[in-house]
């Protein structure tokens, strides 16, 4: 009976739980959990902006006020940030738009497009916000531009000063560098792309000057404070650029780190990002996806991935300095073929491309045979005659209409968009609890550690310090003790004196009055 009354109470708290989050979406709890934590930490950070602690700080080269700064901005926010992350033409972009069903971020071939751009969902339609450069962050990043000139050939042919020029940029600089946030409602779609075109796209001067573009989308169904995030490369020449994607890292909940996956073996540069991203997230690896993208430029690509890319990847992946095991790295390599699913849908909104492109009658008869068995009409007449093979041949554009859901799943993005949003997403309320605490705890530690300093300082200063000013302090104060002592002690004797001779003086009363 007891055991049955527990068992039911139990069942009742869980339901009540799942009610409560139901009804406050987590977040409204998160958000009373954060302003706890911001309390705490501002509340410390008040105490370390004393002079006499601030100043050792500053001289210990502690990052305390940077990293309170930083986590106060965390707690504000309350973002899960999603960060895809990777080399130079990688396919970050192009994986995005196959994420989002849409083709809105630039993927321009040339890492001049590289303003961090994010797509976030919008409950008040559809916008674009650009943040520009101010005058310091311009400078920098122009110093960089010169120092990359000098030290890199790009093999593109393209670099950063022949675009600038070309584009004539310098006659629009003025109008962006240090210019307030720009925040454009946009209508439809079309418009949308349009804009978003000029401020990330290297066909438009304008681009050079934003630097971040957020995207507000009414249709994109993940929670409010999810939050994409396309970087620029890791390798970018300019190192301004690639120092904000390292900046992304360090603050990012999920990482999808995409690889080129064009051949075989994984290239020193790319097994050097794999390193230092498992070792800034060793204590959180789940939230680490490895996207081999671009593997379908090979002939054969299923049996390429399959056979050759995958278990190499799986071989390198599975160890404890990574995902610890096969079975997890198994769950976190997952391949991408963005630009065919992006290639269909484009024929799904407009059926002529397969009459009027021949580019994308090439691809999409390579992603067909890859996919479906076609006969040619010849051989199906020579197999079972002309008039039952009329009735069965098909056209490769019905033949594709017809495995539409196929051939996208075998693109493997709809795999992938299942588990993004079946893990980080719907976990975001946990993940970014989980990373606040982290980050309030790693605070708290710096502040120990820091203040043990601090007093291990002053005692060897006590020490070494013989006729300082602490010492002299310190003197100081054991005489004023001391003269404080003795004149206890003197008043001490008065009063025992009063006593005695009270005492005295009473005794002889009595005996008196007794006589």
């Amino acid at each position: 009976m007891l055991e049955d009354y527990v068992k039911s109470y139990i069942s009742k708290a869980h339901d009540m739980h799942r009610d409560i989050e139901e009804k406050t979406k987590r977040t409204k709890i998160a958000d009373t959990i954060f302003k706890q934590y911001l309390g705490h930490i501002s509340y410390l950070r008040k105490l370390c902006k004393t002079d006499a602690v601030n100043d050792y700080f500053s001289k210990s080269g502690s990052t305390l006020f940077e990293d309170m700064n930083k986590f106060a901005e965390r707690c504000a926010t309350n973002e899960c940030q999603i960060a895809v992350v990777g080399t130079i033409k990688a396919g970050k972009s192009m994986f995005i738009n196959a994420f989002l069903g849409k083709e809105i971020a630039s993927t321009h071939p040339t890492p001049e497009t590289a303003s961090v751009t994010k797509f976030r969902f919008s409950s008040n339609g559809d916008y674009i916000k650009v943040t520009f450069y101010n005058s310091d962050e311009w400078k920098e990043l122009w110093n960089d531009v010169m120092t990359a000139s000098q030290r890199t050939t790009r093999d593109d042919k393209e670099d950063f000063l022949t675009e600038y020029n070309t584009l004539k940029a310098d006659t629009v600089k003025g109008k962006y560098i240090g210019r307030e946030d720009l925040i454009i409602p946009v209508s439809d779609m079309e418009e949308l792309k349009k804009k978003v075109e000029i401020y990330t796209s290297a066909k438009y001067a304008d681009h050079y000057f934003a630097k971040e573009v957020e995207i507000g989308l009414s249709d994109f169904n993940v929670p409010q404070n999810v939050v994409f995030v396309d970087t620029p490369g890791l390798n970018d020449p300019v190192s301004y650029r690639s120092n904000l994607t390292k900046k992304y890292l360090h603050s990012a909940s999920v990482v999808l780190l995409c690889l080129r996956s064009i051949t075989a073996e994984i290239t020193s540069s790319e097994l050097n990002d794999i390193s230092e991203l498992f070792s800034l997230m060793r204590y959180s690896k789940e939230r680490i996806f490895i996207l081999g993208t671009q593997f379908d430029v090979q002939p054969d690509y299923f049996n390429f991935w399959k056979n050759v890319r995958f278990p190499y990847m799986l071989q390198w992946l599975s160890g404890k300095e990574y995902f610890g095991s096969e079975e997890e790295a198994r769950k976190r390599i997952l391949p991408v073929s963005a630009w065919y699913y992006s290639l269909i849908q484009r024929v799904k909104s407009n059926p002529s491309l397969w009459e009027d492109d021949d580019l994308c009658i090439k691809h999409l008869n390579k992603l067909l045979d890859s996919s479906v068995k076609y006969y040619e009409l010849s051989t199906l007449v020579k197999k079972y005659g002309k008039e039952e093979a009329f009735n069965m041949f098909k056209e490769r554009s019905e033949l594709f209409l017809e495995n539409i859901e196929l051939l996208e799943n075998n693109t493997n993005i709809p795999t992938v968009r299942k588990a993004i949003l079946d893990g980080p997403i719907k976990n975001s309320e946990r993940i970014i609890l989980q990373d606040i605490k982290g980050d309030y705890d790693a605070l708290c530690q710096l502040i120990i550690e820091v203040s043990n300093g601090v007093i291990n300082s002053k005692k060897e200063a006590v020490v070494i310090s013989e006729t300082g000013a602490i010492h002299t302090q310190i003197t100081e104060l054991e005489e004023k003790i001391s003269l404080n002592t003795k004149s206890l002690y003197k008043k001490e004797n008065i009063i025992n004196k009063a006593l005695d001779e009270l005492t005295k003086l009473s005794k002889d009363k009595i005996n008196s009055i007794r006589k």
